[in-house]
């Protein structure tokens, strides 16, 4: 019997990348929440969970603070290359206005940054971010026995369920781990029952590629 050419065609591929946090960045930024979070002040004054959806403890928008610029510049630099990753897979077919606009260097500006302080029983339900293309997180703090309780990870959900389609991937998180995908990506997190305390810096990134010349 001839053989058969299979093609396989992967048009709707979501990309997750994950990393780790250089320590110096994650020691910084535990020192600085922890200062921020032991201040009732500066949780009221800095408050962000009006525009967010979860139920949890705090949620605080982060402060430009002095050497913030370090960890920032990292995010920065790690939101450019999964840019460029997903450019030179999809550059085969973008016509050319597309590859004119995408080919360019990109100017990445972190919108906005906060920190998450869950603690057993807190959950955060199914959202995605707005007003921007890429969102994250970094792992500041895990409570000990976490990785027993499942309850604490960070579920992604995208499309429906169906046979032999898994539409849910979920991540175990340990200190330092970085996580990055599109903005529009659903993800939610359960809630969790060892004790301890949980921080979370989630962050949204803007990417602009400029104007086209010659349209």
């Amino acid at each position: 019997m001839k053989s058969q050419k299979l093609e396989w065609i992967r048009p709707f591929e979501v990309t997750i990348l994950k990393t780790k946090c250089p320590k110096e960045h994650v020691d910084y930024m535990i020192e600085a929440v922890t200062l921020l979070l032991d201040s009732e002040i500066l949780c009221e004054e800095l408050d962000a969970s009006e525009g967010l959806v979860g139920n949890v403890t705090n949620e605080v928008h982060i402060p430009q603070l002095p050497g913030i610029e370090g960890i920032n510049n990292w995010i920065k630099e790690i939101s450019l290359k999964y840019v460029n990753r997903n450019y030179n897979n999809k550059e085969k077919n973008f016509n050319k206005y597309q590859k004119a606009y995408f080919s360019q260097n990109p100017d990445i500006s972190i919108t906005s940054e906060w920190v998450v302080r869950y603690n057993p029983g807190d959950f955060n339900p199914a959202h995605f971010h707005t007003n921007c293309h890429l969102s994250g997180l970094i792992y500041l703090k895990i409570p000990e026995g976490f990785e027993n309780d499942s309850g604490g990870n960070i579920h992604f959900l995208h499309g429906n369920p169906a046979d032999y389609y898994d539409n849910q991937y979920q991540a175990v998180p340990k200190v330092g781990d970085m996580y990055l995908w599109p903005s529009w990506l659903q993800h939610f997190v359960y809630p969790y029952k060892v004790k301890g305390e949980r921080w979370v810096m989630p962050f949204n990134v803007l990417i602009s590629h400029g104007e086209i010349q010659g349209r």
